[in-house]
């Protein structure tokens, strides 16, 4: 009986086999009869075979593989289907080739309009395009190094635009993190056109390399001075300010570096004198422990002051006097404050700070504590100070200066008690002498240094061949 039902079975499955094969069997033939329908599909591809868009190409392969598909075992279609094999890679190289032909020519458009957009120094311009090239290529650190330096000018303009500090101290981090991960620039000049740092002069940052440090050392300043003078975090912008002032680029030579860092200091000696005076007053003019600390502190912070302005002092352009001589005068206020009067000595005292590393700003004040503090705020006579003119500092695309057009307001150090009541500072730049104010708490203008750009016409390369621009 299981016999029986064994072959009744395999009867069936194979009459069943031989329906479904004589059934393809059919469909084939009729597929392979139907000429037209054979015809249509073939012309579909010789209609978009010779296209030089892709759109045509992609047509053609489809149809391609749907002749394969329908007749490929044809006997009559064999040629064909040996030619369409063939065809197909044909068209799918041209495909990939022209849609990196395309995708170069939208780069190429893209770069030159980001180059003029460098050129005419159009902020918006520069962030718009450059935001759409760091979205196809974001490895261009030469991009980002010049959105950082774009906000950067912006920030630190005559008129201050504040709009793109976020995203310029954004760029300038990322470059940081990017170039000491390893990123080279595409252009050899780290940056693009008049915002790279790639320099004549001096020789030893004229080399790709040199123009990698100067580099380092400007986003930290740029990061710095945002931070500093536009965002009020000035503990973030010192730290930053140190950084540069220690790196193998121009920024360590830059006069204004040091000078923000004197400024900084000259507010915590204002800070402090205020404390100082008002104690004194409330415990009938004498000096207890805690005043006394609070001079130790107040001497800490001033000679971190001198320090700082004998740097930039030292650094400043001899052919801007009044800059210059403005410093100096700083660095005798600050002087004659910390030694309750003394007005000798001042050139020993800054040879011997200066010959030692400049502290970080980071590091602790330590208070110098002296025998005679207890009346070191009350012997002091009236101090001045000057309000320089702006120093020029050596830009990061050449060799050439341009005055500062940012003037940021900060307190000048403080004695206890002014004398007289001083004249306001000139308002011009011309006058023969600097102005002058009393060491008090009266706001005073000390001007930082805005990094200039000399514009050349040489576009930066762009990934196009035979085509020079931005990568």
């Amino acid at each position: 009986m299981k016999t029986i039902y064994r072959v009744l079975v395999f009867g069936l499955l194979t009459l069943a086999l031989t329906a479904v094969t004589a059934t393809s069997l059919f469909a084939q033939d009729a597929a392979c009869a139907d000429i037209e329908a054979q015809q249509a599909v073939y012309k579909k591809f010789t209609d978009n075979y010779a296209s030089k868009e892709n759109a045509q190409r992609q047509l053609a392969i489809d149809a391609a593989n749907e002749y394969i598909e329908k007749y490929g075992s044809c006997p009559d279609s064999k040629d064909i289907v040996t030619y369409l094999n063939k065809s197909i890679p044909t068209l799918k190289s041209a495909i990939e080739a022209k849609n990196k032909q395309d995708a170069a020519a939208a780069d190429n458009a893209l770069f030159t309009k980001y180059d003029t957009a460098l050129k005419s120094e159009n902020a918006a311009d520069i962030y718009s395009v450059g935001k759409q090239i760091l979205a196809k290529k974001p490895d261009l650190v030469d991009v980002t190094i010049a959105l950082a330096t774009a906000g950067f000018y912006q920030a630190s303009a005559k008129s201050p635009v504040d709009t793109y500090n976020n995203e310029a101290i954004n760029y300038a981090k990322t470059a940081i993190q990017q170039i000491e991960s390893g990123a080279k620039s595409t252009t050899g000049d780290y940056g693009v056109l008049g915002y790279s740092y790639k320099l004549k002069d001096p020789k030893e940052f004229s080399t790709t390399e040199g123009a990698r440090s100067n580099t380092l050392g400007w986003m930290n300043y740029i990061i710095g001075y945002i931070d500093y003078y536009r965002m009020s975090k000035k503990d973030e912008g010192l730290a930053y300010f140190y950084k540069a002032s220690q790196a193998n680029s121009t920024t360590k030579t830059n006069p204004s570096l040091y000078q923000t860092i004197g400024l900084y200091y000259r507010g915590e000696v204002v800070r402090l004198g205020e404390d100082i005076a008002a104690k004194l007053k409330a415990n009938n003019n004498q000096a207890n422990d805690e005043i006394k600390s609070l001079i130790a502190m107040q001497k800490g912070y001033a000679d971190r002051a001198i320090d700082a302005y004998a740097r930039a002092y030292k650094l400043a352009d001899a052919s801007n006097k009044q800059y210059k001589d403005g410093l100096y005068d700083s660095v005798k206020e600050i002087y004659t404050l910390r030694f309750e009067g003394k007005t000798d000595g001042v050139d020993a005292y800054i040879a011997n700070l200066t010959s030692k590393p400049l502290p970080d700003p980071a590091s602790k004040v330590e208070p110098v504590v002296e025998e005679d503090a207890a009346t070191a705020t009350t012997s002091v006579p009236a101090a001045t100070n000057t309000a320089p003119a702006a120093t020029p500092v050596k830009n990061p695309a050449s060799n050439t200066t341009k005055p500062p057009t940012t003037t940021t307001k900060t307190p000048a150090p403080s004695t206890t008690k002014p004398a007289t009541t001083p004249t306001k500072p000139a308002a011009t730049p011309n006058s023969k002498k600097p102005p002058v104010t009393p060491m008090s708490s009266t706001t005073t203008k000390e001007t930082p240094t805005k990094v200039t750009v000399t514009k050349d016409n040489t576009s930066a390369k762009k990934p196009a061949p035979k085509k020079k621009g931005t990568r």
